[in-house]
């Protein structure tokens, strides 16, 4: 299988990296008007819990959220959620805050003959939308309410759990330093392959409709296991579990730290 179209983690820092951002998209069959008028996608962001992100890096975050969510057809759903610890209880689960894209003011074309047009009122009626879909993702970039980082698990259990029917797209917050009963990499980085039977036995592998695959990796300190970011096996680990028996483009970009490191004091 074709590896896909990696982007490498390094060659990205510093600035943005795609036209569009930040979340999973699942291509549905139209099932609004506004849907049904555009080529609205279904969009999830998915926020791992357990990393602690800095003040500087939500800020990052969400401000290009809040642009690339504006480049976005209209009719698309944003959907927020977070990753669990299905360990603890695997029949528990974030309730994923869920919203419709409306028009955006310079969304273009506007026919004042089949709908509204007045940038007022848009302006209006998408800060309803953007409003709340801001404060839910700054709660979940805040958050830090997990030890373990059950990414592998998580992801393999995805498409029942979330995204129904099949996606096309994902797009991840997290420093991807994957810690559980499965595997941790803060101990030691497998080769994916050899790991391969047991995590698809276990818990699954990503759906292979999912066809472009994105993260955002928040930087680390060296002493909070950044050291392990800069390994090329992690990359190689991760760039091998996104392409297995797909073939899918993958995009990195490091959100750098913003603050001083202890070991730099």
């Amino acid at each position: 299988n074709s590896p896909g179209n990696l982007v490498p983690l390094r060659k990205q820092k510093g600035g943005k990296f795609r036209s569009t951002t930040l979340t999973i998209g699942c291509n549905t069959e139209a099932n609004t008007e506004s849907q049904q008028k555009g080529d609205g996608v279904r969009v999830t962001m998915i926020i791992d819990p357990s990393d602690e992100i800095s003040g500087p890096q939500i800020t990052r975050i969400k401000s290009t959220v809040k642009d690339e969510i504006v480049a976005l057809d209209i009719g698309s759903i944003i959907i927020l959620t977070k990753i669990e610890d299905l360990y603890s209880d695997p029949k528990s689960g974030a309730i994923p805050h869920e919203r419709e894209r409306p028009r955006h003011p310079d969304d273009e074309p506007c026919d004042s003959t089949k709908m509204i047009c007045d940038k007022d009122i848009l302006k209006r009626d998408y800060n309803k939308f953007e409003e709340p879909l801001t404060k839910n993702l700054d709660s979940l970039l805040k958050s830090l309410e997990m030890e373990r980082s059950p990414i592998l698990e998580f992801l393999g259990a995805f498409e029942n759990e979330i995204c129904t029917p099949s996606c096309d797209q994902l797009w991840i917050v997290s420093d991807m330093l994957q810690h559980s009963p499965l595997t941790s990499l803060y101990e030691s980085i497998p080769n994916f392959h050899d790991l391969e039977p047991k995590i698809r036995r276990q818990w699954g592998l990503l759906p292979k409709e999912i066809r472009d695959v994105t993260i955002w990796q928040p930087n680390r300190c060296p002493s909070e296991g950044g050291i392990q970011q800069e390994d090329e096996r992690f990359m190689t680990f991760w760039n091998d579990y996104f392409t297995h028996g797909a073939d899918r483009n993958i995009t990195w970009e490091d959100i750098p730290i913003g603050r001083g490191c202890p070991e730099d004091i």
